[in-house]
């Protein structure tokens, strides 16, 4: 019972005996466990701080009492100041004269996240933590100095254990262990409105942690100050963990600080607006200080200067440099704490857990910026609100994980290969540029080699640089289209043109020998025209020779036409075609090729494998008995000796059938299949998929090549209604999805090519944004008709793609 004897004589001496009342319930591991809990508090500091020696949480003030605090504008790197600051920051870094601290403290459970919050993934296609976020800002550092600067973790008791735990397991991410240590942030009790402390368990005292001005008094007792590195360096970095943006060490601030002799810079961010809650810096009687935006008077939140920028509109973005030798004698002052009422669990009277509906008890903390009353020259560092500052404190909405990875993103521009880029005429070029600056460049470094494809310059060129762009493609594995005229004897007067050039696509797939897959784009509340399809159909169609090569002419009454076949031995054979004796006529020739028939084959029986769909095949070999009948036979030998395993192996089928007895089967069935089709029969059917499924502005067309290379583009044409009300200046609301579709195909396939996982989510997310709009009722006019959704909103172009951009990284 000496424990306990102890323990009452101490308690009983600031009345907090009731600490102590299921002691007799404990067994002894619970009874130590409850002995430490109460002698770990400073019972003198706690109480002296919760009667008297603290601030309430808010307090009134004039706008006279402030002024602005001195800033110091972040310069760009590349300018001289900040080239200057730069060269300065990394002399400080490779001479071991700065350490980092990151504050991490707390639990992700806002977050939905079981853990310390710098274990949590924000989302990200590598799934790297906050932490690991982090170490690779100063491995980078490394990498350009060849230095390592020690990180200094500022742990709770709430997280300490699994927060190293978390390193270890992680081999602390490729850092030198020991450039990375962990110390404690101290804890203070949480009081109830009657002064009384509590108890979170039966034996454990309720306690939270003392504010992030807890981190002076823990660098002492941590350590910190008097480690090795600690001794060494002349500054000190802090920043918070929930920061995804947040600078470790940034070079330019460092040397701003060793230049300019500053004891303390301090990085702020203009607010937003007015009412922004985010503590605003100001000199107050003096002082330099930041005021909780509760606290800011409404004149003093709207005043402005001449500019029209807020004069009091520098907001706290949680990042520091302090010289030490200055926050060593400050922090030694000891700062005040502010009292909260907080909701706070705890044991109820019968012992059991209790969870308050209302705030009701007294929590105490320290700011870290109470500091500044002690620190004569703190000096606001002004950053980019983008560049910078994407904190992550809730679930969704504001500052939450889509929030932080739109910023992270727009930040760190993805990189990607290159992928040839074919722009196109009309309408369509004009939504092709806006999907790039919309939607594409504010998040990926876009990187393509551009052909001009327009009617006019095909025209220039003499069509050359359609051929350049196949070629391109050829080389790049990559290519997206936009849509392209193929002129007729109305466009060929209209762009006064030198002759009638052939479709672009022919060439293309001429040069490519690909064949073109096009499946429809679904989206919830665009119900298809066949009630039963509930699944994309996808059409291949063999993109080479038929109608599209075929030599035709018109032919005279009394006129008779043949084939002529010149064997390569030179024996010719002449098979009679039709004698026009009652009628003049027209004639025409097709033909196509064996090898382009087995590489139309083997792409549709590649492609039905890799999407694991069943794969139908049809054309008219009862009536064309040579050469629809060639076709029927060469896929029946490409599959039988190349593919037929690897389809019962993933469970599909291949199956051929006529081409009127599929189009019935297609009406009937449930659809989720590859219906690969001649080319004339590929563009029929096609555009009849999309119709039905919708229309040709959510229908998706890839070129495939049989050597692997790929050619994206949308299913339309170039729009042209809408380019003359366009060009009218009138409002236009024109569907982009299957452009932007064309666009997401091709940055995904050139992900997939190179590896790059950010460039394959970001073409996923784009579409799954696009899709979750449409089906939220908001699209674009053509849509609108088509829709079930209720509340439908009709957006034009621009703003159907700005909202696509907003919730990309939702």
């Amino acid at each position: 019972m000496e424990k306990y004897d102890e323990l009452l004589k101490f308690t009983s001496k600031y009345g907090q005996q009731h600490l102590l009342k299921y002691w007799p319930e404990l067994d002894e591991e619970g009874r130590d466990r409850l002995y430490s809990s109460i002698k770990s508090i400073d019972f003198d500091k706690s109480f002296k701080a919760y009667s008297g020696d603290s601030r309430e949480a808010s307090s009134e003030f004039s706008l006279s009492d402030v002024s602005p605090i001195e800033v110091i504008e972040k310069p760009d790197e590349s300018a001289e100041l900040g080239k200057k600051y730069y060269e300065k920051g990394i002399e400080v870094i490779k001479k071991g004269g700065v350490i980092a601290v990151t504050m991490a403290g707390g639990q992700g459970s806002r977050l939905g996240h079981e853990g310390p919050k710098g274990t949590f993934d924000m989302g990200l296609p590598t799934h790297k933590s906050l932490f690991e976020l982090q170490v690779d800002q100063l491995s980078s550092i490394h990498e350009n100095t060849g230095a390592y600067v020690h990180l200094y973790i500022m742990t709770s008791e709430i997280n300490h254990n699994q927060t190293v735990e978390f390193f270890e397991a992680n081999g602390y991410f490729g850092y030198p262990k020991d450039k990375i240590s962990f110390f404690c942030q101290n804890m203070i009790p949480v009081f109830d409105r009657n002064g009384n402390m509590m108890l979170s368990a039966k034996d454990k005292v309720v306690t939270a942690a003392d504010g992030n001005g807890g981190i002076f008094s823990a660098l002492e007792s941590g350590g910190v100050f008097s480690s090795e590195d600690g001794k060494k360096a002349a500054f000190i970095y802090i920043s918070q963990i929930d920061n995804c943006l947040a600078e470790l060490c940034d070079p330019i601030f460092i040397g701003c600080a060793a230049l300019t002799g500053k004891s303390c810079l301090t990085k702020t961010l203009m607010k937003a607006g007015p009412d922004e809650k985010a503590g605003v810096y100001c000199v107050k009687n003096g002082r330099p200080c930041v005021v909780e935006y509760t606290e800011v008077p409404k004149d003093m939140a709207e005043l402005k200067d001449s500019n029209g920028e807020f004069v009091f509109g520098d907001v706290n973005a949680g990042i520091y440099v302090f010289k030490k030798s200055v926050l060593e004698h400050a922090s030694n002052r000891g700062l005040p704490y502010h009292k909260y009422v907080k909701k706070t669990e705890r044991l109820d009277e019968n012992g059991k857990p209790f969870k308050p509906e209302v705030p009701d008890c007294i929590k105490l903390e320290m700011f870290l910026f109470d500091i500044f009353e002690y620190i004569d020259d703190v000096t606001a560092f002004r950053i980019k609100r983008e560049d910078e500052f994407a904190p992550i404190k809730n679930a969704t909405g504001v500052d939450s994980p889509a929030t932080a990875r739109n910023l992270y993103y727009r930040k760190f521009r993805i990189p990607m290969g290159k992928i040839a880029e074919l722009d196109g005429d009309e309408m369509t070029r004009v939504v092709w540029q806006k999907i790039k600056d919309i939607v594409l460049e504010p998040y990926i470094r876009l990187n393509t080699e551009y052909y001009d494809l327009s009617i006019t310059n095909r025209d220039a060129t003499d069509d050359k640089v359609t051929v350049e762009a196949a070629n391109a493609i050829k080389r790049l594995k990559v290519g997206v289209k936009c849509a392209t005229i193929t002129p007729n004897a109305q466009r060929l007067e209209e762009y006064k043109l030198k002759k009638l050039w052939r479709s672009p696509n022919a060439t293309l797939r001429e040069i490519l020998d690909g064949t073109v897959f096009r499946a429809p784009v679904i989206a919830d509340g665009i119900k298809p025209l066949v009630s039963g399809w509930k699944k994309p159909i996808v059409i291949a169609r063999h993109a080479y020779g038929d109608v599209y090569a075929a030599k035709e002419t018109a032919v005279k009454k009394g006129s008779k036409v043949c084939i002529s076949v010149t064997d390569p031995d030179g024996t010719v054979t002449n098979i009679p075609v039709h004698d026009f004796e009652r009628s003049s006529g027209i004639v025409s020739g097709m033909h196509n090729e064996d090898d382009s028939i087995r590489s139309f084959a083997r792409s549709c029986m590649s492609f039905s494998l890799s999407c694991g769909l069943d794969l139908w095949f049809s054309s008219k070999d009862t009536v064309s008995k040579t050469y629809d009948h060639r076709f029927k036979d060469i896929f029946e030998e490409v599959f039988e000796n190349e593919y037929r395993k690897s389809f019962e192996d993933k469970g599909i089928t291949y199956f051929y059938t006529l081409i009127d007895d599929a189009v019935a089967r297609v009406v009937r069935s449930e659809g989720g299949f590859v219906w690969a089709c001649k080319n004339y029969d590929g563009d029929v059917f096609s555009d009849m998929l999309a119709a039905c499924f919708g229309s040709l502005s959510m229908m998706t067309s890839v070129l495939v090549s049989p050597d692997g290379c790929f050619e994206y583009e949308a299913a339309h044409g170039t729009i042209p209604k809408h380019y003359k009300k366009y060009l009218a200046g009138e409002p236009t609301s024109t569907n982009p999805i299957a452009t932007l579709f064309a666009w997401t195909g091709a940055l995904r396939k050139r992900g997939e090519l190179d590896g790059n996982v950010f460039l394959i989510d970001f073409a996923d997310r784009t579409e799954r944004a696009t899709l979750k709009l449409v089906g939220e009722g908001r699209m674009t006019g053509d849509l609108v008709r088509l829709s079930s959704c209720e509340n439908k909103v009709t957006l034009d172009l621009d703003g159907f793609l700005g909202e696509i951009a907003k919730h990309i990284y939702d």
